[in-house]
């Protein structure tokens, strides 16, 4: 995943973790494949989390790993920012979330990805998205709460920023609410991107202070 494309992709990595992942798990499982699709390990986890031992976690510091980790999200969410955080160790190319209703998200590293500012710029994707859908329901009553929707327009506008390669294909009720409402959720997600992107940068950055 250090390259333009994906060298696994999450349809060909859930693919072959289907037999493991169609099962109907109340915990999460957490699988890892290598370069060659080869499995190279599985850990169960509790309800919402898999914890990775010592073990695994070496593996994944390995430069040369080249691990997709693929698990499911029995709520169908998207990438959570532990999740992502996980592209910091250098032996993991891409991770791939599975939710029981179809819905599947995949994200690697950008070309803008900075392992040591990944959580900061998550964190000001994520609260401008909060932020615009807040405004956007207090003119609109009417308008869902998108709850199911911020961790994949957080994504999104990281992938606008350069910060990740991320693609979603979307299921049941996210994807009839995205299509429904994707004249705004877009301007949302190229909002947060903006944020990014000027918190990435120096210059615009100071700028965008002074004129405060």
């Amino acid at each position: 995943m250090l390259r333009c494309t994906f060298p696994l992709t999450a349809f060909a990595a859930c693919s072959l973790a289907a037999p493991a992942l169609a099962q109907p798990l109340i915990v999460e499982r957490l699988m890892l494949v290598g370069p060659s699709n080869d499995i190279i390990a599985v850990v169960d986890g509790d309800p919402g989390r898999v914890t990775i031992d010592a073990a695994i976690d070496r593996l994944l510091g390995q430069p040369d790993a080249d691990i997709t980790m693929v698990h499911n999200h029995a709520n169908g969410s998207g990438l959570s920012l532990e999740d992502l955080l996980q592209l910091m160790k250098p032996g993991v190319a891409a991770i791939v979330a599975a939710g029981a209703e179809g819905s599947r998200y995949e994200a690697a590293r950008g070309s803008r990805f900075n392992r040591t500012r990944l959580e900061g710029l998550y964190n000001k994707a994520y609260c401008q998205v909060v932020k615009d859908l807040l405004v956007a329901r207090s003119h609109q009553p009417a308008l869902p709460t998108f709850d199911n929707q911020i961790a994949h327009l957080t994504s999104l506008a990281l992938q606008k920023a350069g910060v990740l390669q991320y693609r979603a294909t979307l299921a049941g009720l996210r994807a009839s609410e995205w299509h429904a409402h994707r004249p705004l959720l877009g301007p949302v997600t190229e909002a947060a991107a903006a944020r990014v992107r000027e918190s990435q940068d120096p210059l615009r950055s100071g700028r965008a202070a002074c004129a405060r």
